[in-house]
């Protein structure tokens, strides 16, 4: 369930610490006292629209008598906000979870109030008594799973009164209404055999944030697709897996330069690296090898110009090292166009090794020096 700013509830949400009441005293069957629980209350209006529910005495009622049952509610107005629940239109609530707000302040727990009916019911024509009927559905989560431990839906009445009394005590009658159902309320979760029962489960640890992409990392994917989508990088990929008899061909990571001269720009680009590593691994093509010695022959045949054939020991330095096949490497750098506005060229090429020639090159501009780390 989704609380927004429409709901009138989240009129309590607080942390509660359950002191070590006595809830269930030891019997012959061995049971024992209830451990110490931690609750946050949800109080919500889900009555009719119009329905004028005294939200804020309903919050204070069901604090106490929870609090008298070993459910004992600290603090219950100001744990999310300043004003979150000090009046009827409080705070903008945050779009989250119930259970998102109780893992937040540390509960095991969640209880849920919702009022579904807050009626002034009459008799006669034209009325000459009147009498209240509130209904409230009460729930209990575990916060760790979730799940439902209870739920229970209380209906009471107040006794008939005529005008004459309204007009002088209404707020009396109503008030007494509220503690009523609020009395029964904790009664019944104290009885509740599931409550009583309940092992709060562990709550799950978050996952840890995964760091948005950046503009780099955009402009890799767009080169890894331009990439393996050229023919002429498709023909020589297909003869490169020829040579090695049916398995994945093998490619060298050379790493992305930084030539910008903006050494602030090395870990994004250290970064984008790493993206294009792991790209062209999940591409299911290759053999992807990134070691130091194989990075190193594989510029010495790139400066070169010539295929490792034409030289000895570096045939035999690669065979060594699992004859790879292809050299991929990249830089960015910075310039400057005619009206001195600066921008950058993010460029990744792939080289035969067999050849010591580029197959394929592609280049990304970026239109805004800032975008490079958006």
């Amino acid at each position: 369930m989704i609380i927004s700013k429409k709901i009138i509830a989240l009129v309590a949400m607080c942390a509660a610490l359950a002191q070590a009441q006595t809830l269930i005293p030891t019997d012959t069957q061995g049971r024992g006292e209830m451990e110490t629980r931690r609750i946050a209350l949800v109080v919500q209006n889900h009555a009719s629209l119009g329905a004028e529910v005294p939200m804020m005495a309903l919050t204070d009622a069901l604090t106490a008598k929870l609090s008298g049952r070993g459910f004992q509610v600290i603090n219950p107005y100001n744990v999310v906000g300043v004003n979150q629940n000090r009046n009827v239109a409080g705070e903008k609530t945050p779009e989250i979870s119930t259970l998102e707000l109780a893992r937040g302040v540390g509960a095991e727990g969640v209880l849920t109030a919702s009022v579904l009916d807050f009626l002034d019911t009459t008799l006669g024509t034209p009325p000459v008594l009147h009498q209240y009927v509130v209904r409230i559905s009460i729930s209990l989560a575990d916060a760790g799973t979730g799940a439902a431990i209870c739920g229970e839906t209380i209906k009471r009445k107040s006794p008939k009164y005529t005008n004459n009394q309204v007009a002088q005590n209404s707020q009396e009658y109503l008030g007494d209404l509220v503690h009523a159902t609020a009395e029964e309320c904790a009664e019944r979760l104290e009885a509740n055999p599931a409550v009583l029962a309940w092992k709060p489960a562990p709550i799950p640890v978050p996952p840890m944030p995964r760091p948005p992409s950046t503009s780099l990392d955009s402009r890799v994917d767009v080169l890894i697709r331009e990439m393996l989508a050229n023919p002429q990088f498709a023909r020589n990929y297909e003869e490169g897996k020829a040579r090695q008899e049916g398995r994945l061909p093998v490619v060298v990571l050379g790493g992305i330069e930084n030539k910008s001269g903006n050494a602030a720009l090395n870990d994004l680009i250290e970064a984008a690296g790493e993206h294009f590593r792991v790209k062209l691994f999940n591409s299911k093509l290759f053999e992807v090898k990134d070691d130091g010695v194989l990075v190193a022959l594989a510029k010495r045949i790139v400066a070169s110009g010539n295929s490792p054939l034409e030289d000895g020991e570096l045939m035999g330095n690669l065979k060594q090292h699992g004859s790879p096949e292809f050299f991929v490497v990249g830089d960015l750098k910075r310039l400057t166009d005619l009206d001195g506005i600066g921008y950058y060229k993010l460029r990744l090429a792939i080289h035969s090794l067999a050849t010591g020639k580029i197959v394929w090159e592609g280049i990304e501009t970026f239109n805004r020096e800032s975008e490079v780390a958006k």
